[in-house]
């Protein structure tokens, strides 16, 4: 995925405020998880292809293990490969809130 430089700095920006969410759909015809990430009142979703039930397991594993997502987005202004985080989408009963 390539952004603009402004939307990846708004991302980037600690003063921000952020949410973000997670939905599988499709069914076995054509699974897919889409993640969304908000900055201020700018969304972003991305559509993530989950061909196999183990790629659901593992995309669900590493949410509830690393607790925060990570996307690679291309900033093409900059030449550069950027990470956004995220938080977690959903917690468990015993994370804090």
């Amino acid at each position: 995925m390539s952004l603009p430089d402004a939307v990846v700095t708004l991302f980037e920006s600690p003063l921000a405020s952020k949410g973000q969410g997670i939905a599988t759909s499709g069914g076995a015809a054509l699974p897919v998880a889409a993640v969304t990430v908000q900055a201020g009142g700018t969304p972003l979703t991305y559509l993530v292809p989950l061909a196999t039930s183990e790629a659901l397991d593992r995309l669900i594993e590493s949410v509830e293990r690393q607790g925060r997502m990570f996307i690679a987005v291309n900033v093409a202004e900059r030449r550069q490969l950027v990470l956004v985080q995220t938080d977690a989408p959903v917690r468990n009963a015993s994370s804090p809130a």
